[in-house]
């Protein structure tokens, strides 16, 4: 097993930076679902994904997903600070991920693209 397979790809950026982009571009070509905080997030990835030609992406809020894993056994994750926050009820000072394949994105002033 590659170790890039054990730990997740991160997308690092400024609000605005391309990187739910990124996600987006990732579940097309794995299938994994994005895993969305909520529904109305869930939808403005799906709009997101349709703007930019991706028409197959499979979106599924946290709600979802605690009420029905048995067909999901893996997830690409936006915005993961929100979601921690509303699974632990609690404000985030620092987090810490465990990579071996991380991207920084541009935001769009620098010359960077996309929309997440």
């Amino acid at each position: 097993m590659n170790i890039n397979d054990r730990y997740p790809k991160l997308f690092l950026g400024n609000r605005r930076s391309g990187k739910t982009t990124q996600l987006i571009k990732r579940a097309a070509e794995t299938g994994y679902p994005i895993l969305a905080a909520n529904d109305a997030m869930g939808s403005f990835i799906l709009l997101e994904a349709r703007q930019t030609g991706y028409e197959n992406i499979r979106i599924v809020s946290v709600n979802q997903l605690l009420n029905n894993r048995r067909d999901i056994g893996k997830v690409i994750i936006d915005e993961s600070q929100s979601i921690l926050e509303q699974l632990l009820h609690v404000s985030i000072d620092s987090m810490s991920v465990t990579t071996y394949d991380a991207t920084e994105l541009k935001s769009l002033k620098d010359g960077g693209f996309g929309d997440g």
